[in-house]
């Protein structure tokens, strides 16, 4: 991850912003029709 060669975008396809919190939780209860095994939250 450091010098850029693995592809983080398939390892965490759901990435959101903090102020989308509930809306992520939500992605993330409903895994399997979404396909969200685990979702980040990023400031900003």
């Amino acid at each position: 991850m450091r010098f850029g060669r693995l592809p983080t975008s398939q390892l965490v396809p759901h990435t959101f912003a903090l102020d989308r919190m509930k809306y992520a939780y939500e992605v993330f209860a409903q895994g399997a029709t979404t396909g969200a095994l685990k979702v980040v939250l990023h400031r900003g």
